[in-house]
């Protein structure tokens, strides 16, 4: 498919017609069009925006979600193929139940550069941190980390904001999906790599993550009203 405008802004027409396009070309046409929303945003070029919380008896559909492309700067065309392509992925991976470890995860990462290499498109990821940068963040600071056990034998990590905590504990819980849910405190900066969760959002995490700094840290106990440590019960002094 050609383009024939070398510098645009975005339509709803154009936006369609790549959806249309790249859709069968890296989707086998799985994904149902969705409302598409132009913004003037500076900021944000693309989203891809979608419920937070999902019933898991519910199927996902294109009328709960939408996506935002930028009409506010003139761009050439290969830069907004790029970034509606790009939210397509997001789109994807949401609408196919695809668990992925970060907003830009493995799973992302892999189906991106697949397209390039096959499509000759230049999608990028702004902001990609290495391990190194990842570690650099060595402030101390409290974190309340939520572990869930699932029924297909994952292990997902969510650190959660404070005043969202039982709100998190309830929403997992209440989810069918999940067999045991586990919570923990710890002070270490290595989950610093972990933005404060405000909703049940959870990235996968690897058993050598886990075993050298989740469990290390203090084990909690949390019935929806208190979070608490757990403290080892002292020995009595009665004979």
């Amino acid at each position: 498919m050609a383009f024939i405008f070398a510098v645009m802004r975005a339509t709803l027409d154009f936006v369609n017609t790549v959806f249309d396009h790249y859709n069968v070309l890296c989707f086998g046409g799985r994904l149902p069009r969705l409302p598409i929303r132009l913004t003037d945003s500076l900021t944000h070029l693309g989203a891809f925006v979608h419920p937070k919380v999902w019933p898991a008896s519910r199927p996902r559909g294109a009328g709960e979600c939408h996506m935002r492309i930028s009409r506010c700067l003139d761009r050439s065309e290969d830069e907004l193929v790029d970034t509606i392509v790009h939210e397509m992925i997001h789109y994807y991976i949401w609408y196919t139940h695809t668990v992925d470890d970060g907003p830009h995860g493995r799973q992302f990462l892999a189906l991106m550069n697949d397209i390039n290499r096959r499509l000759g498109l230049t999608m990028s990821v702004r902001g990609l941190t290495t391990s190194e940068t990842l570690d650099s963040d060595t402030r101390i600071k409290p974190h309340l980390i939520c572990i869930t056990h699932w029924r297909d034998g994952r292990r997902l990590i969510t650190v959660c904001a404070r005043k969202r905590l039982f709100e998190i504990h309830a929403a997992f819980t209440a989810c069918p999906r999940v067999i045991a849910v586990e919570w923990w405190w710890s002070a270490d900066p290595w989950f610093n790599r972990y933005g404060l969760s405000r909703t049940a959002k959870a990235m996968l995490i690897s058993d050598t993550d886990y075993d050298k700094h989740v469990a290390t840290a203090t084990p909690c106990t949390c019935d929806g009203h208190k979070f608490q440590p757990i403290t080892a019960r002292q020995p009595s002094s009665k004979p």
